[in-house]
């Protein structure tokens, strides 16, 4: 079990690791990002994807319950606001609308903003999509928006100007439009959101594939499945479900019932309380890696040498590949130069590449497609929910976001 893997290289280890190890099973879980994202994704597109807004080509911007101001998208905040400096009187400034229940950064900076409570929102969003047919935007095949009622919004009974003059900025705008949807918004908000990028063939967002996460869901099975004595070990790398799994006794129960428990980390936590073996982690600024962005493929290299008796926890996966068996390199320095080497465009040198930081690439995946069908359940639950008395909506602190950070004094 571990966090959610940002590196292509650690992907190839422990793929290298299941190929030494078949029966290996992996989850990459991540709390703060909550399960109706993955939900949505694998809904709408029989896949997880990442969602990378393209602001710069954005005339018109409609959030639900996204707060993407909060500086948390750096490229999204500079894009927004680039359109928000008009050069010459020719310009056109770019439009925001929100959707929300809770007041948010992105909220105060609005040219419109609606309240509404979150449990409402794909209601709301799918009757947008609705509206928007009606004005002749086709819906993609197989897409059924029977459960949602035509007209007007209840929510928007005294507003109906700013409902018809959102589904006219909407669809004039066009592809130059863009829905975002906030990462603890329900699952069928995001889905609502999916269908509107796709009606609008909306230029100002980026779909791509990404790693699947594990849901609750899936926790939940391998709780069960530790407590029926069905995994002879378990490894907790960077992840601290002692912490983050709501029903925290049942699962220190079902942990205990695995004969090897191994954590590996950089701080004792929850989790390493838990497990046997505790093997110390290097801090990721003595650590070698790389990550895979739009465009271009980046190294990490360490900055110091290790201050204490340390590894990275891909060294310890090296050497269990080579203890059972398979073949491996001596150090993950040498598996992370050994997989570039293979893949730089020609005429590049592993340490060209080191100096430069990073080595720009074609993006070769295609968009996954949107699957109408999927719309039909989604619209269902979103017309029968229910806006009954105060809702909760629960962000990751920016501080200690979901706890990791606790430990940190200067963030307190």
């Amino acid at each position: 079990l571990s966090g959610a893997l940002a590196s292509p290289t650690r992907k190839a280890l422990l793929a290298d690791l299941k190929a030494t190890l078949p029966t290996l099973e992996h989850l990459a879980f991540e709390p703060a990002a909550g399960d109706a994202v993955e939900e949505a994704a694998k809904a709408s597109y029989g896949q997880s994807v990442v969602i990378q807004p393209r602001l710069a080509k954005a005339k018109v911007i409609l959030s639900l319950g996204a707060d993407f101001l909060n500086g948390e998208d750096p490229e999204a905040l500079g894009a927004w606001g680039a359109k928000r400096r008009l050069k010459n009187a020719k310009d056109e400034i770019n439009r925001l609308w929100v959707l929300e229940g809770s007041l948010t950064l992105t909220g105060t900076n609005a040219d419109v903003r609606v309240p509404i409570t979150p449990s409402r929102l794909g209601a709301m969003a799918f009757a947008l999509a609705k509206e928007l047919n009606s004005k002749g935007i086709s819906l993609p095949a197989g897409t059924d928006l029977s459960a949602i009622s035509a007209g007007l919004p209840a929510e928007l009974r005294d507003s109906a100007k700013t409902w018809a003059n959102l589904i006219k900025d909407l669809q004039h705008a066009g592809k130059n439009a863009v829905v975002l949807c906030g990462a603890q918004m329900p699952a069928e908000v995001h889905q609502a959101a999916h269908l509107l990028n796709t009606m609008l063939a909306s230029e100002a967002v980026v779909v791509r594939a990404t790693e699947p996460l594990a849901t609750l869901k899936d926790l939940e099975a391998t709780a069960k499945g530790m407590a029926d004595g069905r995994y002879a070990a378990v490894i907790f790398w960077d992840v601290n479900p002692a912490y983050t799994f709501p029903r925290a006794v049942a699962w220190k129960d079902a942990v205990a019932k695995v004969p090897f428990r191994a954590w590996i980390g950089e701080v004792e936590d929850e989790t390493s309380a838990q497990c046997q073996w505790l093997l110390p982690e290097n801090h990721w600024l003595e650590s070698w890696g790389d990550f895979k962005t739009e465009g271009a493929d980046v190294l990490q290299q360490p900055t110091i040498g290790t201050l204490y008796d340390t590894r990275q926890g891909e060294d310890v996966f090296l050497g269990a590949i080579k203890v059972l068996g398979g073949q491996a390199p001596a150090s993950y320095h040498a598996f992370l130069q050994g997989r570039w080497q293979v893949s730089l465009p020609a005429g590049t040198s592993f340490e060209q590449a080191l100096h430069d930081g990073l080595v720009k690439v074609a993006s070769k995946a295609a968009a996954p497609a949107f699957k109408g069908a999927s719309v039909t359940a989604a619209a269902k639950r979103a017309a029968d929910s229910k806006a009954d008395g105060m809702e909760l909506v629960i962000f990751p602190g920016f501080a200690t976001f979901d706890g990791r950070h606790a430990t940190n004094s200067w963030l307190q």
